[in-house]
């Protein structure tokens, strides 16, 4: 959950930016941290079966 409640912050941030370098920067962050929370799903899922 830390992963997802890290995208809602950065998600709050990139909101304010205005278009360009920054807001390109943080949407990258964005990205990361939402495959980080696909392949912490995966393992989760791995390990219940």
């Amino acid at each position: 959950m830390g992963e997802l409640g890290a995208v809602e912050r950065y998600r709050n941030i990139w909101f304010g930016l205005p278009a360009g370098i920054y807001k390109d920067t943080v949407y990258g962050v964005i990205l990361d941290e939402l495959k980080h929370a696909a392949k912490y799903n995966y393992l989760i899922t791995l390990n219940l079966k």
